[in-house]
């Protein structure tokens, strides 16, 4: 029998983490192409149901659900900044929530409306943000300002 040689677990993270960075690449890329050119009633389902937001959710790996919510959210960051094209909160929020249905972590993509935003033309100002369990995934920050006007829920 040779001699056999076993992988770093930091190279295995590293593998890993390229991979989710690739997932979360096509999927924002893809959340961007919808948002500009496909109906939302044609995709919104993907996204979950409308409902309030999750508070609590069993994951298929028991005690991994902050790990995994940390890596998801690495990734999608790490994406955006590789990625050659300018990406707001909205394909990033979406990107989010599929990552965590993927690997069974209930979430709540909200969007909220700024009040007092109204230009001439009827147009809001808005913003996106993922929650679970009370506390917010990403678009953090911007989200204590903004009404919220749809949540859709998953898992």
């Amino acid at each position: 029998m040779g001699n056999r040689q076993h992988a770093h677990p930091r190279d295995a993270r590293k593998l890993k983490h390229r991979a989710w960075v690739a997932e979360a690449a096509v999927l924002l890329l893809l959340a961007q192409a919808l948002i500009r050119w496909v109906p939302l009633r044609w995709w919104r389902g993907s996204l979950g149901r409308p409902g309030a937001a999750v508070l609590a959710h069993e994951t298929k790996f028991p005690g991994t659900a902050p790990q995994i919510e940390y890596d998801v959210r690495r990734a999608v960051y790490s994406a955006c900044a590789r990625l050659p094209v300018k990406l707001v909160c909205l394909p990033r929020a979406i990107a989010v929530q599929w990552m965590l249905r993927r690997r069974g972590l209930g979430s709540s993509l909200v969007i909220g409306v700024l009040p007092g935003t109204e230009s001439k033309d009827g147009r809001h100002a808005f913003h996106a943000w993922v929650e679970r369990e009370g506390r917010v995934l990403v678009g953090l920050h911007a989200e204590r300002r903004y009404r919220r006007c749809t949540v859709l829920t998953q898992g």
